[in-house]
């Protein structure tokens, strides 16, 4: 099976003109979770240990172990780094359901945000695998370069020696990349079939993207246009109120702030700049997120665009018009 790219982004558009609930709704609510709310949790325990240790009677009966309590702090980091990382991946596998359930004209809503909380082991399962099999296809990559780069050393010619190194180089980057994109598809296989096991779910998606990873490549890349006016707009956005905090606020503040200051002074510059960018980065990820799963809906065998007219949401279901 191939997919035709163009036809499949001119129908994730019309979807995300014509879902109900809004997609930017929803996506806004995704972006909310996923950034904000890992952002502001890992602040508020930073702000909590600080306190704690600040003044904490246990922490001054244990002045002699400075040590062990910086290990105890960063434990409990990594800990709660752990933690959010995979809240973060749920997150965005309810997120690929939602898009997917959108391209397939069904009933998408919020709820189907929280998906990825129903099937925590197999998502699990199946982050812990691909990072072991990229971390197999990366080592023996890293090998032939060390390799290759010490018998380099050997020439005595600098200008043969780049002339060889460094397509070498870029060659093992893109032979490793090539290998992980076989499993670029294994999350949508396995939201979609939910009775999978991780390593099958891999497997499939294998299949799937025999020869796909050129063609998926540069579905990606004709994204990129986008992603760089986005960037152009917060970069753009982000030197103006930094600009402008340095001309309005006290040399003190700038000069020796504190910690409410300097929070003040990051949202002050955060704030505007994503402000300016969302409203196109926020249709740029519903119309990303629908587009890949019309490529996986090709690939796995439906019709290249859905077949069924458009959707229009039942009284009393929760997609109904607001």
């Amino acid at each position: 099976m191939e997919f035709d790219r163009s036809r499949i982004k001119e129908k994730a558009k019309a979807i995300l003109h014509e879902a109900q609930p809004r997609p930017w709704k929803v996506t806004l609510v995704f972006q909310l979770l996923f950034f904000a709310l890992p952002l502001a949790l890992l602040f508020s325990f930073t702000l909590l240990i600080q306190i704690l240790f600040r003044s904490s009677p246990a922490e001054r009966l244990i002045q002699g172990f400075v040590s062990s309590g910086a290990t105890v702090i960063t434990v409990l980091l990594l800990l709660v780094y752990l933690a959010l990382l995979i809240l973060m991946m749920l997150l965005g596998a309810g997120y690929h359901y939602y898009a997917l359930r959108l391209w397939r004209r069904e009933s998408g809503s919020y709820r189907d945000l929280f998906r990825g909380f129903s099937m925590v082991p197999r998502l699990l399962a199946l982050l812990g695998l691909i990072v072991l099999f990229s971390l197999l296809w990366f080592l023996p990559a890293i090998a032939v370069q060390v390799g290759s780069i010490l018998l380099f050393q050997r020439l005595e010619d600098p200008v043969l020696l780049n002339a060889l190194a460094v397509p070498l180089l870029l060659g093992l980057w893109a032979f490793w990349f090539s290998r992980i994109l076989r499993y670029a598809l294994s999350l949508h296989v396995l939201l979609d079939h939910p009775e999978y096991t991780a390593r099958q779910a891999l497997n499939r998606s294998k299949e799937l993207m025999v020869g796909q990873r050129w063609r998926l490549v540069v579905f990606l890349l004709s994204f990129l246009g986008w992603m760089l006016l986005i960037s152009l707009i917060a970069y753009v956005v982000l030197l103006v109120s930094m600009l402008l905090l340095g001309y309005f606020l006290p040399e003190q503040m700038l000069y020796y702030p504190t910690l409410g200051s300097l929070a003040l002074m990051l949202l002050g510059v955060t704030v505007p700049a994503w402000l300016a960018s969302a409203p196109l980065a926020l249709w740029l990820n519903g119309y990303v997120g629908v587009s890949l799963a019309g490529v996986y809906d090709r690939l796995q065998g439906a019709p290249s665009v859905p077949s069924t007219p458009p959707w229009q949401p039942q009284p009393g279901e929760p997609g109904q018009p607001e």
